[in-house]
């Protein structure tokens, strides 16, 4: 009669196998996570061309007293997240925070170059990476960021760009 072993997993192989699925669901969460960030400045910046077609602006001062414009280009993404929209010389045109509005984003460019970089390459093509800001309480968020230009025949050559962001550990939260 031949005897079959059984491997009985040990403690390590069960805390190895729980972190190993958690990385995985990390990992899923945050693809997740980017992919709705990324999908929310696009259909912001759909819904802002829409808008644009039957109006006419002749310069960005226009577009930035539009009320109608500024309620579709600032909108609410989770807990943390929301839109906002410069415009391609990187000046805040529409924000949830009304102090930052008309602020020169290249100001930032030094204290913030993660930041910046994404922005700088949003200014004309469709940007996305990670960057640290400082969240509530002074402390260091790692946040997502997703810039979506367009060129609307109003204003061209100048365009608008919407940017959409949360803060990272909102999405990862469900793993942990």
């Amino acid at each position: 009669m031949s005897k079959i072993m059984i491997d009985i997993p040990t403690a390590e192989d069960s805390i190895a196998i729980g972190r190993q699925a958690a990385e995985i669901a990390a990992e899923a969460l945050e693809d997740l996570g980017r992919a709705l960030i990324r999908q929310k400045a696009l259909d912001v910046a759909r819904q802002i061309e829409i808008y644009l077609q039957f109006r006419e602006f002749t310069s960005l001062d226009d577009i930035h007293h539009d009320a109608g414009l500024s309620s579709l280009a600032v909108t609410k993404i989770g807990r943390s997240g929301y839109t906002v929209v410069h415009d391609t010389h990187a000046r805040n045109l529409f924000h949830h925070d009304p102090a930052v509005i008309g602020r020169d984003l290249h100001r930032l460019a030094y204290v913030y170059p993660q930041f910046w970089q994404i922005v700088e390459r949003g200014l004309s093509e469709e940007a996305d990476g990670y960057y640290d800001w400082p969240g509530p309480g002074g402390q260091i968020e790692r946040k997502y960021m997703y810039c979506a230009p367009i060129f609307p025949r109003q204003i061209a050559p100048d365009g608008l760009v919407v940017a959409a962001t949360i803060a990272v550990d909102e999405y990862l939260q469900p793993s942990r």
